[in-house]
């Protein structure tokens, strides 16, 4: 069954991305006042951003797909499938770029990949597919906006990185539209099957 937001939960998900344009405007300022930046770092700055638009348009479609078929598998075994592909793929893209002669190892770098492996890969996708068997996905998707807060906290809390009224404001809206979206009913579009009349009806 496919699951609508009504009105409350619009007005969260628009609040959400109000909210995500005040925390990236410092960076997003220059490029509306000036137009494209002329520099090369600023020019890989744009293209990276809209990579990652499009992954994240990549990735809600998956979601909604997902939602829409039936798996045949468990969670943990869809989350063991579909992270052996992608692990391949980016492997198989690491070396065609020849990644690996330039990687340096740390210690600091390793526990960096051993905590993504497991709680940001293992734990975190195996709840988000099973989030999506059992949570409309609009629900689910307002991790999207988590997220930039949770990495502004972060890197606040142990990089020690400057918060400023922008990163406030912005993670207060973005609180703000998750909380209106998660307490926004839902609604089941009508169906197209025809209309079983009463036997009375029916009858006339």
């Amino acid at each position: 069954m496919l699951w609508f937001l009504k009105g409350l939960g619009w007005i969260g998900l628009a609040l959400g991305l109000v909210g995500l344009i005040v925390l990236l405007w410092p960076q997003l300022a220059p490029v509306i006042r000036h137009g494209l930046p002329q520099s090369s770092s600023g020019k890989m700055f744009l293209f990276s951003s809209a990579v990652l638009m499009v992954g994240s348009l990549c990735w809600s479609v998956g979601s909604i797909i997902s939602r829409r078929t039936q798996l045949t598998v468990d969670p943990f075994a869809a989350t063991a499938w579909e992270l052996t592909l992608g692990g391949t793929v980016n492997m198989i893209i690491a070396f065609a770029l020849k990644d690996h002669h330039t990687v340096v190892w740390t210690t600091r770098g390793v526990v960096a990949v051993v905590y993504l492996t497991i709680f940001g890969s293992l734990v975190g996708f195996t709840a988000y597919i099973w989030l999506l068997e059992h949570v409309p996905t609009a629900k689910v998707a307002t991790y999207a906006y988590v997220n930039p807060v949770v990495a502004v906290l972060l890197g606040w809390l142990i990089l020690h990185e400057e918060v400023n009224r922008y990163i406030l404001v912005g993670a207060v809206i973005i609180v703000g539209s998750v909380v209106l979206v998660t307490l926004s009913k839902l609604r089941a579009p009508a169906s197209s099957a025809p209309k079983v009349l009463p036997a009375c009806e029916a009858e006339a």
